[in-house]
């Protein structure tokens, strides 16, 4: 999968999660959470460039990720 390429797939519970590469080759992810009090996500690097699973993802809200927009 390039770096502009991306893929999107429907995880547990029919949530949407899209799968990328990043400039350095590794496997990432964007994943809809399903947090019920607020809307989140779940944003990080699901393998590294040597196919090893990292197991270190973000969980975001809206406003935080609003707030990291600008830079």
């Amino acid at each position: 999968m390039g770096k502009t390429e991306s893929s999107t797939v429907k995880v547990e519970k029919g949530l949407s999660k899209i799968t990328f590469e990043d400039d350095y080759k590794q496997q990432c992810s964007l994943q809809k959470s399903n947090a019920v009090l607020e809307n989140k996500i779940w944003l990080g690097v699901d393998k590294d460039i040597n196919g090893t699973a990292v197991h270190a993802r973000m969980h975001l809200t809206k406003e935080q990720v609003k707030n990291m927009l600008p830079y």
